[in-house]
């Protein structure tokens, strides 16, 4: 990843994130408020050194809406490098 002026050149972010973060990390990038109700966080301070650390200490799903694709169903919790998740309520963990 880079943008010159801004992130240096191959950057790379290795700490845990997801896809809820693209929306605030492009906002910020666009010159944007990112909207308040987000729960991701915008990546460019930690990709130009100005933070250090992690975004998020872990990462929680549930997605049981019922007009989702069965595949789709699903509730986890991600902490470092370990899942716990489940697709129905009587799956085991």
């Amino acid at each position: 990843m880079s943008w010159p002026g801004r992130i240096p050149l191959d950057k790379r972010f290795d700490e845990l994130s997801c896809t809820l973060d693209f929306y605030p990390t492009i906002a910020a990038a666009a010159g944007l408020p990112a909207p308040k109700h987000l729960d991701g966080v915008d990546l460019i301070p930690y990709l130009n050194g100005e933070k250090q650390g992690v975004p998020h200490e872990y990462l929680f799903w549930l997605n049981n809406d019922p007009d989702d694709a069965a595949r789709r169903h699903l509730v986890a919790v991600r902490w470092k490098q370990w899942r716990l998740y489940r697709y129905k309520e009587n799956d085991p963990w």
